[in-house]
């Protein structure tokens, strides 16, 4: 048991009239408390939880032991603080994700999903939510409560052919706990430019009744 606190009353009497005896009045039923009689310090008899109550409200009483009696009551309130249990931090499968998406895409396009589990009990302990905090392709691209990348720009390929992002998992405790992991994002090709000739026009020139393939002249072009 752990003390809660310790109540001290005084009673002027002589003999029996000045000995204080201390009781918790009927009221408090169940609750996980019980007091000394003689000193009036007061412990908890169960342990207690902050996530089911945070805060007790009990009667203490004073009596003395003379003929007849007398008595008197306090209102003793109990606040519950909480600690610290979350013990275990969210852990992703894997420490690297590669995974590729093509450019030109719409905004909001889903990239991938990754997702970490924490093996706290029940509760804000093991409640994960994920954001990405660092990497190249921050601004880029976002993710949900769910774990899922989405894109928030269109991606171009000829510009920027991959991205890094830092992902973190964090909990909601008291304390929140995290881990990361390493996103690569490859940006794949569409056929999305026309190929361009190295000059507007060309001219050639070949003399008549010359043999079948013949080189006239040599045309260039390039594709970005």
């Amino acid at each position: 048991s752990t003390v809660t606190t310790t109540v001290d009353a005084w009673d002027p009497d002589l003999e029996e009239g000045g000995i204080v005896k201390y009781s918790l009045s009927q009221a408090v039923g169940d609750l996980p408390f019980s007091v000394d009689s003689e000193t009036g310090t007061l412990r908890t008899k169960a342990p207690l939880n902050y996530e089911e109550r945070q805060m007790y409200s009990i009667i203490l009483r004073g009596e003395d032991q003379g003929v007849p009696s007398l008595w008197a009551e306090v209102n003793l309130t109990i606040e519950i603080t909480d600690v610290n249990e979350n013990v275990h931090p969210p852990r992703f499968d894997d420490f690297a994700f590669s995974v590729r998406v093509r450019e030109n895409q719409p905004i909001e396009t889903l990239v991938t999903t990754v997702r970490a589990t924490d093996a706290d009990p029940p509760g804000e302990d093991s409640r994960v939510s994920y954001r990405i905090v660092s990497g190249s392709g921050l601004g880029f691209f976002n993710i949900d409560s769910q774990g899922n990348i989405w894109t928030e720009a269109v991606l171009d390929r000829e510009t920027t052919p991959h991205y890094w992002l830092t992902v973190y998992a964090y909990d909601h405790g008291v304390a929140p706990l995290h881990s990361r992991a390493e996103v690569f994002v490859l940006v794949e090709d569409q056929n999305d430019n026309v190929p361009l000739a190295d000059k507007p026009a060309y001219s050639g020139h070949v003399l008549e009744n010359c043999p079948t393939h013949t080189s006239v002249l040599r045309v260039s072009a390039s594709d970005a």
